[in-house]
């Protein structure tokens, strides 16, 4: 498979997983114990991903960035099936959100950085844009789709079918 197709479709498959379960959680915390918990709870997956993603992200060598995104996704992978079977502790939620959204927020550079030393210099500007342009969807749809699959399928597993999705990418980018 052409890599200006390969890497928005990967882009496209680990967006839907990040975004999947970042309403969806949002609406179950909201459910489950109110609009200051899910308050609280945007808080734990945005201030820690801010404060410490891009010291992450840029520590990692270029000739490793292969390698730590897969990493990335094996560390989702794990942590979103523990998540998965504790998810009605509210604390779980509340960990798994934060830590969740720092590894995430390390992983998305790390693409963009693979997708560069990847392709032709011809091919970046179009990869790139079509990358960009898979995450724009992710973020429009994704989170409706979640939340509407949450009273259907129920936390534990949407988010096991978000561990899926992060273990299918990793694969594909082995």
């Amino acid at each position: 498979m052409p890599l200006r197709v390969f890497f928005p479709l990967v882009s496209l498959t680990y967006g839907i997983g990040n975004w999947f379960t970042y309403l969806a959680l949002i609406v179950y915390v909201q459910t489950q114990a109110g609009s200051t918990a899910s308050a609280g709870l945007f808080l734990a997956q945005t201030v820690p991903a801010l404060l410490v993603a891009g010291h992450i992200a840029r520590a990692v060598p270029i000739e490793s960035v292969r390698t730590a995104w897969i990493g990335c996704q094996v560390t989702l992978a794990v942590m979103t099936v523990g998540a998965a079977f504790f998810v009605e502790h509210l604390w779980v939620v509340y960990v798994y959100a934060g830590s969740s959204m720092i590894v995430r927020a390390v992983a998305n550079p790390l693409l963009l950085s693979l997708v560069s030393s990847s392709v032709t210099a011809t091919e970046r500007p179009v990869v790139l844009r079509s990358v960009s342009a898979t995450s724009a969807v992710t973020l429009a749809v994704a989170p409706a789709v979640g939340g509407s699959l949450l009273p259907v399928i129920g936390p534990t597993w949407l988010l096991l079918l978000n561990a899926l999705m992060f273990v299918g990418v990793g694969a594909a980018m082995w």
